[in-house]
């Protein structure tokens, strides 16, 4: 997911085919945190 300013706000995780338009997202400073955790121990917490 992208703002209009074209910076990443969150990654799509699941998406609701039976509802109309509905749809979950991890918000990216959650993605952040994650990344910088696996680079650093290689391991997801």
């Amino acid at each position: 997911m992208i703002n209009a300013n074209g910076e990443v706000i969150g990654i799509n995780s699941v998406k609701i085919t039976s509802a109309e338009g509905i749809g979950f997202a991890v918000p990216i400073n959650i993605v952040k945190s994650v990344i910088d955790s696996f680079d650093k121990s290689r391991k997801i917490r």
